[in-house]
C-alpha cells in the first residue's frame, strides 16, 4: 500500500520509464533473495518483490491511458492484460512448482519480470505524454 501511494512522487522525480525499470529490477532482486536459506532473507525478498510490484503496477495502470489518444480503451486493455497475465502467471508458476519446486518458480517469475522490463523499456508516448 505504501509503495503504491508513493508511485506518483517517485515518477515525478525519475520519470515513468526509469521508475518502472528500477521497480522491476527490485522485483527481480527480491525474488532472487527468496532463494536464500534463512527465513528472514526469504521474508525480506518477498517484501521487496511485493512492494516494488505494487509500485510498478500503480505506475503502469496510471500511465497506460496517457500513451494513446483513446485513454479509456488503453485503460481497459491494460486491466485486461493485467488479469490475463496474472491468471496465466498463476497457472505457469504452479506448473513450475510441479516440475521442480521453488527454483523453477523463481525462474518463471524472473522471466515474467524480464518481459515486463522489455515492455517498459519500449514505451512510446503519444502526443505530449512524457515518460522520462
Amino acid at each position: 500500500t505504501f509503495t503504491s501511494s508513493q508511485a506518483g512522487w517517485v515518477v515525478s522525480r525519475l520519470g515513468v520509464r526509469r521508475t518502472s525499470l528500477i521497480g522491476l529490477a527490485q522485483c527481480f532482486a527480491g525474488v532472487l533473495l527468496t532463494l536464500a536459506t534463512p527465513a528472514w532473507a526469504i521474508w525480506c525478498g518477498l517484501l521487496v518483490m511485493s512492494a516494488e510490484f505494487f509500485l510498478t503496477h500503480a505506475v503502469a495502470s496510471s500511465t497506460a491511458p496517457r500513451l494513446t489518444s483513446r485513454p479509456s480503451a488503453a485503460s481497459g486493455r491494460y486491466t485486461l492484460s493485467y488479469y490475463v497475465g496474472s491468471s496465466l502467471g498463476g497457472v505457469l508458476i504452479g506448473a513450475a512448482w510441479d516440475l521442480g519446486g521453488w527454483v523453477p518458480c523463481v525462474i518463471a517469475a524472473v522471466l515474467a519480470f524480464a518481459v515486463a522490463a522489455v515492455a517498459a523499456a519500449g514505451l512510446r508516448p503519444a502526443g505530449d505524454a512524457r515518460l522520462d
